[in-house]
């Protein structure tokens, strides 16, 4: 049982991909504890295609709620130590399973990573690759999402501690969900395998959802780690300053993507809160004195200008903190 893996199929109208992705959870060199596809309300034949595995295979159906609540749903009904959320349209290489579990049964409170490749219609034909080399969650996670779910085993106990997928960040839920779990101090180890195929396509999430939704589920993954740094005195000293200007870069995405300064009054809230108990660098900061007299808006306008002008603002990589910012 302290080995056992549980996978999560959220699935949504993806009858046409859903077979092969089941084929590769139960073709493991480890096999799963139990496969669990969870039909969030389609409407096509996704269902059937589960239900023809017979008992290997586990089918729950609920209305349309989102990927965040159907993973929630497969893990309120499964059994297993460790947990695989594997999208109805990705793919698992054989040997996933075995070497993300021997990996995270290196520490009590260690989720393992793996590498994933991008394909279209053929899988031994990926077009791009997504390689997790991190040694620890921080500051990495601040500012990107380390890697796809195909490509995570995490230990229920930490799924149970974090509360679960929100929905509230959609389509970054999953980035959000390993960002709480950063918060929590658990260990990550990387697996060098490229394990994980992920499959596009012209239905996949990010190819429908609009920039401004994007900008906004950025901003809720960032408002959420903003929070729950202000409530760590450790983590707010050695990771303030990195997360303050993530934060700053996700206002400014959220503003180039035309979203409304009310849409992010909770990330205004919680960058004043940061500014107010950050590092003394982040304090003492012109963005800082700007914020508290003029106020969020201000201050990001000026700093991308000052950061534009200096060649500087790049997307995660904003100019650090100064007295000339």
């Amino acid at each position: 049982m302290r080995s056992s893996v549980s996978v999560i199929i959220p699935c949504y109208n993806a009858a046409p991909f859903l077979r092969a992705t089941i084929e590769s959870a139960l073709g493991q060199t480890k096999p799963p504890r139990e496969v669990i596809v969870v039909d969030d309300g389609s409407t096509d034949a996704s269902v059937s295609v589960a239900r023809s595995f017979g008992g290997p295979v586990r089918v729950i159906r609920q209305r349309n709620q989102g990927p965040s609540v159907a993973r929630n749903t497969g893990v309120a009904a499964s059994s297993g130590h460790y947990l695989m959320f594997l999208d109805a349209d990705d793919l698992l290489k054989p040997e996933s399973l075995e070497r993300l579990t021997r990996a995270a049964m290196t520490g009590p409170r260690t989720v393992s990573l793996m590498d994933c490749a991008f394909f279209r219609d053929d899988p031994t034909a990926p077009h791009g690759e997504k390689k997790s080399t991190f040694d620890a969650f921080l500051p990495h996670i601040l500012s990107q999402n380390l890697n796809n779910p195909i490509c995570w085993l995490t230990p229920r106990a930490l799924f149970d501690e974090v509360g679960g997928f929100v929905d509230e960040a959609r389509p970054f839920e999953d980035w959000d969900f390993w960002a709480q779990i950063a918060l929590t101090g658990a260990g990550l180890q990387t697996v060098p395998y490229m394990g994980g195929l992920y499959r596009m396509h012209e239905s996949s999430v990010m190819r429908t959802v609009q920039p401004s939704r994007r900008a906004v589920g950025h901003a809720r993954v960032i408002e959420r780690l903003v929070r729950g740094m202000l409530v760590r005195d450790d983590l707010l000293a050695a990771w303030g300053e990195p997360m303050f200007w993530s934060a700053w870069t996700a206002i400014q995405h959220a503003r180039d993507t035309d979203v409304k300064w009310r849409e992010l009054a909770g990330l205004r809230a919680a960058m004043r809160a940061l500014i107010r108990r950050g590092p003394s660098r982040i304090r003492s900061s012109r963005y800082a004195l700007t914020a508290r007299y003029l106020g969020i808006p201000a201050a990001n306008a000026l700093s991308g200008f000052a950061g534009a002008r200096r060649g500087s603002s790049s997307p995660g990589q904003p100019p650090l903190p100064s007295a000339e910012v």
